[in-house]
């Protein structure tokens, strides 16, 4: 899963359409859930499917759509799913309730840098306790 941003949009005359971002702010899941859209609807639509979340300002605009924004996932379990070494929970959930918000958003979003990194090095991954101990995100590589 790690770190994504959704908007949900819902309009008056039409269903709800969901834009999933990731972490660098592109899109990677447009869903419309409705009655099937006309052809108009469909010509209206698809020009101004954001591809970049800096791109959602227009839809934000538009007084017959109402937009909300969720916030990134920064729960212990997208943390232990995305890091995926599942050993020494307990002790990585204690160290994951004391890091400040800041520091979870950055944890996680590290990680794909991380694994990138062992694997070019050939390193073996840290256990997830000490990867949050070692606040390793903070880690010049």
């Amino acid at each position: 899963m790690a770190l994504e941003t959704t908007y949900i949009v819902t309009g008056k005359k039409t269903g709800q359409i969901t834009f999933k971002f990731d972490l660098n702010g592109d899109l990677i899941l447009f869903k419309y859930e409705g009655e099937p859209l006309t052809e108009r609807q469909r010509k209206w639509l698809y020009p101004r499917i954001p591809t970049q979340e800096n791109k959602m300002g227009m839809w934000t605009a538009i007084k017959e759509f109402t937009v909300t924004k969720g916030d990134p996932d920064l729960s212990f379990e997208n943390f232990w799913n995305t890091y995926n070494n599942k050993a020494k929970k307990i002790k990585a959930q204690e160290l994951w309730k004391k890091l400040s918000k800041n520091d979870r958003f950055n944890a996680i979003a590290f990680i794909k840098r991380y694994d990138n990194w062992l694997r070019l090095k050939g390193t073996a991954k840290a256990l997830p306790d000490t990867y949050l101990r070692q606040k390793r995100w903070l880690d010049e590589l």
